[in-house]
């Protein structure tokens, strides 16, 4: 048995409560400005790559020594 499928997207789906619709959205608009909000207060940092931490870049790496092609790179 075969299955159609049809395109949906960008097209108004008619039916359902348009009040029903506007909770929704005003509810995802309310979770996007939180996450917004979220990202703007924690700029996410550069992860050293020899020890997968925040705390530094991976230039700075007290381990730095025993990894020198990694300091090398990012020296370049």
């Amino acid at each position: 048995m075969e299955t159609q499928h049809t395109d949906t997207r960008g097209k108004r789906i008619v039916g359902g409560s348009n009040d029903s619709s506007s909770v929704q959205i005003s509810k995802l608009e309310q979770k996007l400005d939180a996450l917004l909000a979220l990202t703007s207060r924690n700029p996410s940092k550069e992860v050293c790559s020899i020890c997968e931490t925040h705390d530094h870049p991976t230039i700075s790496c007290p381990l730095g020594a025993a990894y020198p092609e990694f300091v090398q790179e990012q020296a370049k």
